[in-house]
């Protein structure tokens, strides 16, 4: 089949604008920043830095659902340089799904002190701005999200992709009241679970040179990735159906001593998994 392209991505390890074919759907390194590596010794602390964020992570009201600390990649090679350092943190489901259910229910009852007309705009758009709950207009978002999932929902399924919950202004007027502020929505919790996870990167991320410059290429490039994943097997999964095949060595980081457990060593890659 013959290939379209047209579509523009900017790389999000170095920003640059590429243009990709229309089934990809992200681009993490480009042919211009590919082969930019630095040297270990400033990726090192980095990785130390982390660790210590890490630390403050599990001390946090977060923590309780934050499990192991492991790295990855070719920072991991007997190699003088290397590109970036990848990180994974593994999570509870169980237990972010009652911190999520925990954080609906504050919200709501932001909403339930308040007799219902006395409501007005301006008050909701507070309750927005002191939380993670981020308005659009209705030339964003010209359906009603209340009818979600509901036979007459004209709200086209691809236009909803974002990490927070949205809701239309203009032509609704916030009459009547987002159904969501007093009810269970999809979406909510939607937004409430990426802005869990997000909370537990930036807190690993404090402090750290996430990005560095490189003076050849004069480029800004990003040299931490911090992937957050309820499993191990997730991140598996994304490995094996790679279409180069690539050892995956998964080194199991103790927070304490720093030290480094080798507790993946696999070949992915084609769809086949070799020990």
């Amino acid at each position: 089949m013959k290939q379209e392209w047209g579509k523009k991505l900017n790389c999000e390890r170095c920003g640059t604008e590429n243009e990709v074919d229309n089934e990809t759907r992200s681009l993490r390194k480009c042919p211009t920043c590919n082969d930019i590596k630095f040297y270990k010794e400033i990726l090192h602390q980095i990785e130390k830095q982390v660790i210590e964020n890490y630390k403050m992570n599990k001390r946090s009201s977060i923590g309780r659902m934050i499990k192991n600390l492991y790295i990855f990649g070719g920072y991991l090679k007997d190699q003088p340089q290397c590109g970036d350092i990848d990180v994974l943190v593994t999570y509870d489901m169980v237990k972010l799904k009652q911190f999520i259910r925990a954080q609906v229910r504050k919200f709501h009852n932001q909403f339930y002190v308040r007799y219902l007309p006395d409501f007005t705009l301006s008050m909701i758009s507070k309750v927005s701005e002191e939380s993670f709950w981020d308005f659009r207009t209705c030339s964003d978002y010209p359906d009603c999200l209340s009818c979600f999932e509901e036979e007459e929902c004209t709200l086209p399924p691809e236009d909803y992709h974002s990490e927070q919950h949205r809701y239309c202004l203009e032509e609704c007027q916030i009459n009547p009241t987002p159904s969501c502020c007093f009810h269970d929505c999809v979406f909510l919790q939607m937004g409430f679970h990426f802005q869990t996870l997000n909370a537990i990167a930036d807190v690993l991320k404090a402090g750290t040179q996430e990005f560095l410059y490189d003076k050849t290429t004069r480029l800004k490039v990003k040299v931490l990735d911090i992937i957050l994943k309820a499993t191990i097997k997730e991140i598996e999964t994304e490995f094996q159906h790679s279409d180069q095949r690539k050892r995956f060595q998964l080194y199991k980081v103790d927070p304490i001593s720093g030290q480094k457990k080798c507790v993946r060593n696999r070949m992915f890659g084609g769809n086949v998994a070799r020990d």
